[in-house]
This record gives C-alpha cells, sequence and structure tokens, in this order.
C-alpha cells in the first residue's frame, strides 16, 4: 500500500514526525508515487527516465499526488526531508533517491499547475469518524500503530529522528 502520513501541512515537519522505521519505508512509497504520477501522464517518458513502474494507481494518495503541481511537490519534499533523515542516520543516500531523486524533481508534464489541494486522509474508519482534521487523523493513526507494535510478542522500538512529536507523548 503506498499512503502519506500526513501530520502537518509542512512536508519537512511531517517527515521528522514520523519514526525512523516509517522514515525507511515512506522515501520508497513517495518514490512510488511520483514515478506513478509521471507514468499517468507520460509512460514513455517515465520509462526513458528509468522511473518506478506504476503502483496503485487508483489509491486515493496516489490521485491525490497528481491532482496538482502543487500536490506533487509536497510529496516530492516530502520524501527528499525523509531522505535526509535517512542520510543523517545511516550516513547512506537512500536507494531510491540515489537511484530517481533527480528525475523525480521534475514535475510531470501535463500535471495541472492549480494550488495543494485538500489533503487525503487513507486511515482506518473508528479513526476518521472522530477527527475532522486530515493532520490529527493520521497523528491518531499512528499513536495506534506505535502502541500496536509496543504490544507485540517481540515489541518493535518507535524511535524517532530528532525528538518525540509533541502529540506522541
Amino acid at each position: 500500500m503506498v499512503n502519506i502520513f500526513i501530520t502537518d501541512k509542512c512536508p519537512e515537519i511531517s517527515a521528522y514526525n514520523l519514526c525512523y522505521r516509517h522514515v525507511v519505508k515512506m522515501i520508497l512509497e513517495c518514490a512510488q508515487l511520483l514515478s506513478t504520477t509521471h507514468r499517468y501522464f507520460d509512460d514513455n517518458k517515465a520509462n526513458d527516465m528509468g522511473l518506478y513502474k506504476a503502483s496503485h494507481i487508483n489509491h486515493p494518495s496516489a490521485k491525490w499526488c497528481r491532482e496538482s503541481a502543487d500536490n506533487y511537490q509536497w510529496v516530492y519534499n516530502h520524501m527528499i526531508a525523509l531522505g535526509d533523515i535517512y542520510f543523517m542516520q545511516t550516513g547512506k543516500q537512500h536507494k531510491s533517491i540515489k537511484q530517481i531523486g533527480e528525475q523525480l524533481g521534475n514535475l510531470p508534464v501535463g500535471i495541472s499547475p492549480y494550488g495543494l489541494t485538500p489533503f487525503v486522509a487513507v486511515v482506518p474508519d473508528h479513526i476518521s469518524a472522530k477527527q475532522t482534521s486530515v493532520f490529527d487523523k493520521y497523528k491518531l493513526t499512528l499513536i495506534e500503530k506505535y502502541k500496536e507494535w509496543a504490544m507485540r510478542e517481540k515489541p518493535l522500538s518507535v524511535e524517532f529522528p530528532i525528538a518525540t512529536p509533541v502529540w506522541f507523548v
């Protein structure tokens, strides 16, 4: 599944709000969303650029990404911020950014020039019904997921890049 955990309007803050496990995974998912957007508008050019194959083209996050140039740019900036976090943690550039990051920095030909459209929340129904803010929906989803990880037979640690976000405490 390709989802974007949008916890803040700022793509960089949203990246820093994710635990390190999500940082690694979300770089690839952002690259898939951006590649899919290119393929939606011009599959032949995307092939020439060496981008990933289209994935989950009808997923709400994929549709949102291709709705406007600003949406696309938000996802790209989020991916780059995640990549910076990954580099700080490992000293290496993430494979997706290394291979196609530069190409993804170019807007797809034909994408709408309109501004940032409302963010979409792809969260469980019980969370969607409780919250009105997209940001709060994702925060609550992450809190639930992180608590679930801690309750596993072999708990997974939840470590944040800089500091634990205030909303998680």
